[in-house]
């Protein structure tokens, strides 16, 4: 089969449908993917770079991107069409439907995100807009992955979708080869690591470091990910004091979590948290928000720790917990972790079940 992906931007390209597509060509489907690409060099598959923003919501923008991928789809005549994130979940199926409507679409949600978050005037109204489109689009196509119960319930009771079309599968993975198990060998250094977004608990996440630093003195707090200008100020107030460090962008997750202790989650919702997955598979303790997207992950006590969102105080005492715990329970919760990252989040597992659904063999 000819499969067509409608992707956001290169990043989530390389960095989340890699195992997929890899699996998808395994297979022997013909892979083209719809995104926008940067630099698309290196990539083993066909690709269309299509402009847009997801967050945009500007009429002129969506009108191009409408447009592009309702060429892109005539073009090419796929036989599947996979969508991931909220535009080419919405405006992305309903151009690729009126494009090609033999074709069976295949959407992902990875999570509701800030427009589900957030309860502003602005947010309020692009949550209508975006709920009408969800309607429209979902009534086009042949099934919806959800990574955790919640949106799952969210689609079905809202009746946006029937029931019989959705399926649950915990997350997109972790390629396990990837992220190799190792020993814990630093006990003094908690990692945060995701876009500087307000949602993702930056503020608590520099509070309670700032707690844990008044006791323990030698602990260290590093976050890594892409700035973003609503923390910019939060991130450099904390820096200036010598409570966190901010390290950037890094390319070697792994690596960073190999040098840690733990990674620490303050995160206000989630899909299903992928670095919590990575972490989990190089056997790290989590420290995380008890939300939606984390704590099916995370076994409290077992294989880290769940606090209540947004709760500065919680996350401090829970850092402070592990560092007086005893090294030998560390090591056995980062072991734990691995077995359930082993047993739940093996990307080949969960790739291998997409794939069966989208080629019908689970009908």
């Amino acid at each position: 089969m000819k499969i067509l992906l409608l992707c956001t931007a290169e990043g989530t390209v390389r960095n989340f449908r890699r195992d997929l597509i890899l699996f998808l060509q395994e297979r022997g489907h013909e892979v083209v993917v719809v995104a926008n690409f940067a630099n698309n060099s290196g990539f083993k598959f066909k690709t269309y770079n299509v402009r847009m923003h997801n967050r945009s919501i500007g009429i002129f923008e969506t009108l191009n991107y409408y447009k592009a991928v309702k060429k892109a789809v005539k073009e090419e005549c796929p036989d599947v069409i996979m969508t991931f994130m909220v535009k080419p979940n919405t405006l992305g199926v309903l151009a690729a439907k009126s494009a090609r409507k033999s074709a069976r679409v295949y959407s992902m949600v990875e999570g509701m995100g800030v427009v589900y978050t957030e309860n502003s005037f602005k947010y309020k109204l692009i949550r209508l807009i975006t709920n009408f489109l969800y309607r429209r689009a979902f009534k086009k196509i042949a099934g919806l992955f959800c990574l955790n119960q919640n949106d799952v319930d969210f689609f079905v009771k809202g009746k946006f979708i029937d029931e019989r079309k959705v399926h649950n599968i915990r997350g997109i993975g972790v390629n396990l080869k990837d992220y190799p198990f190792e020993d814990v060998t630093v006990f003094n250094r908690f990692v945060f690591i995701a876009r500087m977004l307000k949602e993702k608990g930056v503020e608590e996440f520099c509070k309670a470091a700032d707690i844990v630093k008044t006791e323990f003195p030698n602990a260290e707090f590093v976050m890594y990910g892409k700035e973003e200008p609503a923390t910019t100020e939060c991130i450099a107030e904390y820096q200036k004091k010598g409570v966190v460090q901010y390290k950037g962008v890094t390319s070697d997750v792994a690596e960073v979590l190999k040098e840690s202790t733990a990674l620490v989650a303050t995160t206000y919702r989630e899909g299903s948290s992928r670095v919590i997955m990575e972490a989990m598979a190089c056997g790290r303790p989590v420290i995380a928000s008890d939300t939606i997207g984390c704590n099916h992950l995370v076994e409290d006590g077992k294989t880290g720790y769940l606090v209540k969102v947004k709760d500065v105080e919680g996350f401090a005492e829970t850092m402070k917990k592990l560092l007086k715990t005893e090294k030998e329970k560390i090591a056995i919760m980062g072991k734990a972790a691995r077995e359930k990252a082993e047993r739940e989040c093996d990307a080949d597992k969960i790739n291998a079940l997409i794939c069966d659904i989208v080629e019908g063999k689970d009908e």
